[in-house]
């Protein structure tokens, strides 16, 4: 999926706007959501810390994965250092961040561990618990409607 985001500062009223699109259609953006902020507060988060401006603009309505929410605080920082830009625009494609093919190797080095450790369930045959008498200590209770029964065939 396809996003974008717009990040525009007013400094006349002292607010912050970040609007999300989403592709809903081919190359066809749709309005998703709008937030507006105090440029004061948004201000304050970006000089405590990142963690604390990504906290301060995810809300109910927006709340951007961490990759993406890390990329708009960083174009918030960037807008309230600079006085030259107003606005920002940031779009982002989810599978530019799918696994990459070295990642594959690594995926199927790691599945071929799986079998072999699948191989190894394979090898108890159960006998020790048999010898232990520890099946035999199981028995399976049915409660039907206050009748206890140890047999499934009655129904």
């Amino acid at each position: 999926m396809k996003q974008k985001y717009l990040i525009s500062k007013d400094d006349g009223k002292n607010e912050l706007t970040i609007k999300e699109f989403a592709e809903t259609d081919k190359d066809i953006f749709s309005f998703q959501c709008e937030e507006t902020f105090d440029s004061e507060i948004i201000k304050s988060a970006v000089s405590d810390s990142k963690p604390v401006l990504i906290s301060r603009f995810r809300t109910k309505n927006m709340y951007p994965c961490e990759l993406y929410a890390n990329k708009i605080a960083d174009s918030i920082i960037d807008l309230f250092s600079s006085e030259s830009g107003q606005s920002i625009e940031l779009f982002f494609d989810d599978k530019d961040y799918f696994v990459k093919e070295e990642d594959v190797e690594l995926i199927n080095v790691v599945e071929s561990e799986e079998i072999e450790i699948d191989n190894l369930l394979d090898d108890t045959s159960g006998e020790d618990l048999i010898e232990n008498n520890d099946l035999k200590k199981i028995t399976p209770i049915i409660n039907l409607a206050g009748k206890i029964s140890t047999d499934t065939d009655d129904q």
